[in-house]
């Protein structure tokens, strides 16, 4: 594929892209990253395609990359809040489920999620103060305690008895999604 070709079906799709990608995951920062990633895969794929079924394709593998972003998001950070080891029969095999399940997971993982910061903002600004900057906002531990003007051993602590909350308020519903 010609470097101009690309640059006059990026000129063309973008926006569809994004509209596609955004729609998906509901930020429009990972939607662009989304769309940068498709328009790379698109210019690997080289000469490969036919011009008449670039937008198609366009459009078909945004929605599966927005829909894979979205789901290793929500595994990460429900994962991560849950701090549980998984074993092979509670894992879902992610590739074997079908696009409207994928869906339909996705969505379910983002609402406990919601409900999980919502419970915990509820119940312990502090516990949720520490959750969303670990967790969201992706600072270390050090980082976290320095900013709350807590010991790290304390906010160690803290984090433990808010996770031990959220696995005893929500356990069941994760259990649920069969993650």
């Amino acid at each position: 594929m010609q470097e101009h070709q690309l640059v006059d079906f990026y000129r063309k799709y973008y926006k569809i892209a994004m509209k596609v990608a955004y729609n998906k995951v509901e930020d429009y920062y990972l939607a662009q990253d989304i769309v940068q990633e498709v328009f790379l895969k698109l210019f690997l794929k080289g000469g490969n395609l036919e011009e008449n079924v670039v937008k198609p394709w366009l459009l078909v593998v945004t929605d599966h990359t927005a829909i894979d972003y979205r789901r290793k998001y929500c595994k990460k950070n429900i994962f991560s809040l849950m701090d549980t080891d998984l074993d092979a029969e509670t894992e879902c095999s992610m590739e074997s489920l079908v696009m409207e399940e994928e869906q339909n997971l996705a969505f379910d993982c983002q609402s406990l999620q919601k409900k999980i910061f919502q419970g915990l903002a509820r119940k312990n600004h502090v516990w949720y103060d520490i959750v969303v900057s670990l967790y969201v906002k992706d600072k270390t531990p050090e980082q976290v305690a320095d900013q709350m003007g807590l010991t790290l051993p304390h906010m160690r602590t803290t984090l433990s008895r808010a996770r031990k909350w959220i696995r005893k308020e929500y356990g069941t519903e994760f259990r649920e999604l069969g993650l």
